[in-house]
């Protein structure tokens, strides 16, 4: 008998020490790498993504499950969910999972390469409540395609573009800069303002996956710092953020200044497609 009340009392002081860290570190932002699987097979994808899947992936019932208990456990509307891939619109069950978040409480974006956004997906993504999205554009057409594949520069663009009428709250534009497209930065400014979206991110690169094999994809110490000169003169046009500052390049570089949003902080998970949680979003 004493035993089970030294237990009982253990389990107690771990459900008050639980309430106490969850209220001291809210989950503010939760990553959900839904698939390796890509129609694209990107230069600096850091997840090597392709047409198949190299692990099992988290089946739809593990995905629901694990949304359910996250909402049981957090305050499911403080918490943002953002949908990563590989390619997220390629998993057949993603819309009757976001439906699941979205009656949650959840909100949620999708970050997507825009080559396969259609009407029948923008309604979709309507009706399962999606309040962000982000397409990448990495640079002028020969230059995206030469990154991401011939043709996907035209189609990501009409993505957008389809995204942007459809009028959800958040639509931005990212893009990967390295050394291939650094110099279009101006050009690239202002064809992301012509398509009217919210917000441009800037990333760096990290040499991970495919990424490591072409040492062109990242900065030299002086663009980066010219890169944050940019941000800095340009974002009162349209408001930039760079993320991912963390380049090999940034030991030789300043501080950056606002808007620069920083991963890998408190309040921060990326569980990838094998249901695997990481310290570091990039890790």
């Amino acid at each position: 008998m004493l035993k089970e009340f030294v237990k009982l009392g253990q389990l107690r002081l771990w459900q008050a020490y639980c309430q106490e860290q969850r209220a001291k570190h809210p989950l503010t932002y939760l990553f959900w790498e839904t698939t390796l699987r890509c129609n694209l097979s990107c230069r600096h994808c850091g997840s090597s993504c392709g047409p198949r899947s190299p692990v099992e992936e988290l089946s739809t019932q593990e995905i629901k499950d694990a949304l359910s208990t996250v909402a049981a456990d957090y305050v499911a509307p403080g918490i943002m969910l953002a949908i990563t891939g590989g390619e997220p619109l390629l998993r057949p069950d993603l819309f009757e999972v976001m439906n699941l978040a979205h009656e949650l409480g959840f909100s949620w974006g999708m970050v997507t390469n825009g080559t396969l956004v259609t009407p029948e997906v923008v309604a979709k993504c309507k009706d399962a409540g999606m309040s962000t999205v982000t397409v990448s554009l990495d640079g002028l057409e020969e230059t995206h395609d030469f990154i991401r594949g011939k043709g996907s520069f035209r189609r990501a663009v009409q993505g957008a573009e389809l995204l942007v009428k459809a009028g959800f709250p958040l639509v931005q534009v990212t893009a990967c800069i390295s050394q291939y497209n650094f110099g279009e930065l101006e050009s690239l400014h202002r064809l992301v303002r012509d398509l009217g979206v919210d917000e441009w991110r800037l990333l760096t690169i990290t040499p991970i996956g495919r990424a490591r094999d072409d040492p062109k994809l990242l900065l030299q110490p002086g663009q980066l710092r010219e890169l944050l000169d940019f941000i800095r003169e340009q974002r009162r046009a349209l408001p930039i953020g760079a993320r991912n500052i963390k380049s090999p390049a940034m030991a030789a570089s300043k501080p950056p200044s606002p808007p620069v949003v920083l991963f890998e902080e408190e309040g921060f998970l990326g569980p990838d497609s094998e249901g695997e949680v990481r310290e570091s979003y990039f890790a």
